[in-house]
């Protein structure tokens, strides 16, 4: 899902009013995702879809640590737990595509 997408599902969905710059920060986890080698060799080598998911979700919840001291405002509106949620499944089942189909 590309980031104007998800941000549209986020926003009318949930109505968290995220920003073009708070989707340049979206687009900046995902890029660091796609680059976290370690998450890659991981969702390739893992054979429970449980277990793929809880590491994945800790790599973004990681990522969005950073913006506590940053973007503390962009952290309170996605850890909100329905977006969280949302997010997190939509980067997730495309991050398994991606390392399903390399």
């Amino acid at each position: 899902m590309d980031k104007s997408k998800m941000l549209m599902l986020l926003n009318e969905t949930y109505g968290i009013d995220l920003s073009d710059e708070d989707a340049l920060y979206l687009e900046g986890i995902q890029i660091k995702l796609n680059k976290n080698s370690d998450l890659k060799k991981f969702m390739a080598s893992a054979t429970a879809r449980e277990k793929m998911k809880f590491k994945f979700d800790r790599a973004v919840d990681d990522l969005l640590l950073d913006f506590l001291g940053t973007k503390l405002d962009l952290y309170i509106k996605l850890t909100e737990p329905k977006v969280n949620m949302i997010f997190k499944s939509r980067w997730f089942e495309k991050c398994r595509r991606q390392i399903a189909f390399a």
